[in-house]
């Protein structure tokens, strides 16, 4: 606890020098801001990214392995149903091929798939923008149908690369705002993919869980039962996901040293107090003040200046992060979003005010102990 006379001469020295002062609370203030907003982007982004890799990618995939087929999907199926945990299971064939309109073709992964168990699984039939997900058609991403300028009910041409060709009618268009889905993948029904691809069976399995965030655990179960090559959503993307982990970091690398150079700021003001306020501080270790109380008002003023410029940081980080939201940054596509995602969480605001008091009241620790080793007589003789 703060004793009142502490607390009102740190107070009583904070506001001497309100210009300094303002600046410092600024300084800190900025830095809160940086921090809140950068965590709240990454928080979107992964948020966002995680959603997507959900929607075209099963919680778990089990597969026999690089370039063998599972010949009997439905015992597995009835296998992985046997589970506790599992909600949903669809079998899928996938292959590279080429997709090609009017004299314009694209690069596409073409997935085969059971409408019905597919929708169950990875939800991508409720991302449709226009068009159905069923038939003997095909389904193309939003990206795709405008880079070939393809639209619901015109022919494409479907080529494998075996040389197979089939001439398919467009039924749909998806849109899940992930760029790389929406520009290269294309779904089929089942046994169309197994004709063009040339397949004796399927890829794999895919699975839908209770709970997603244990599929490490699940994995394990199922593999203990079906022997087969077992991957969780996150494994089948760990490189962006690292480099989620890493873009993190840097950004809290970066905000990290704005909070050093706010710190500097706030021991530079309190150094230069100490050396203007020689007499004061002797008159007061005179009257009694002891070193301990006297270093705990200047550690006092650290504090008060990050409280305060935490707090001011607080409001302006609302408001931008209101126009933010109101308001979205455009972005490329090419990024997997059109726009910059932002996902407010209140522990990022109070591990911001945390970090700045911690840092201000770290910054004051050397003016405090310049002010602890003044000669009470040699202050007031000099002044």
């Amino acid at each position: 606890m703060v004793p009142s006379f502490v607390l009102y001469i740190a107070s009583k020295f904070t506001f001497s020098s309100w210009r300094s002062t303002l600046a410092s609370v600024l300084g800190i203030a900025a830095s809160v801001l940086l921090l809140i907003v950068i965590s709240s982007f990454a928080n979107g982004l992964d948020e966002f990214l995680v959603e997507r890799f959900l929607i075209a990618s099963p919680h778990i995939m089990v597969e026999e392995g690089e370039g063998s087929f599972i010949q009997d999907h439905k015992f597995i199926e009835a296998e992985l149903y046997s589970i506790d945990g599992i909600l949903a299971t669809s079998p899928y064939l996938t292959g590279n091929g080429l997709i090609s309109y009017n004299d314009t073709s694209s690069n596409v992964m073409i997935k085969g798939v059971d409408w019905g168990q597919e929708t169950l699984v990875t939800g991508i039939g409720s991302y449709l923008d226009e068009g159905e997900f069923q038939g003997a058609g095909v389904v193309i991403g939003s990206a795709l149908a405008r880079d070939i300028r393809a639209k619901v009910g015109d022919e494409v041409t479907l080529l494998s690369y075996s040389g197979n060709k089939l001439e398919i009618v467009v039924k749909g268009i998806f849109s899940t705002g992930y760029y790389s889905h929406d520009s290269t993948l294309v779904y089929i029904n089942l046994n169309l993919a197994q004709s063009l691809l040339e397949a004796p069976g399927v890829t794999g399995i895919g699975a839908k869980l209770k709970d997603p965030a244990k599929a490490s655990l699940m994995a394990e179960r199922i593999q203990g039962r079906v022997k087969m090559w077992v991957r969780t959503w996150y494994e089948k993307n760990p490189s962006l996901l690292i480099s989620l982990a890493l873009e993190r970091r840097v950004m809290l690398s970066i905000v990290f040293f704005t909070f050093v150079v706010a710190g500097f700021g706030v021991a530079n003001l309190l150094y230069i107090q100490v050396l203007h306020k020689k007499e004061s501080i002797g008159m007061l270790k005179a009257l009694g003040v002891s070193n301990g109380s006297l270093q705990r008002i200047f550690l006092t003023q650290g504090a008060i200046l990050g409280s305060l410029g935490g707090l001011l940081g607080w409001i302006f980080s609302f408001l931008v992060i209101s126009v933010l939201i109101r308001y979205p940054v455009r972005i490329p596509e090419i990024y997997y979003t059109g726009y910059i995602p932002i996902t407010i969480r209140a522990r990022d605001f109070f591990f911001a005010l945390v970090v700045a008091v911690v840092s201000t009241s770290l910054a004051s620790v050397i003016p405090a102990l310049k002010a602890r080793r003044l000669s009470p007589m040699e202050s007031l003789r000099r002044n």
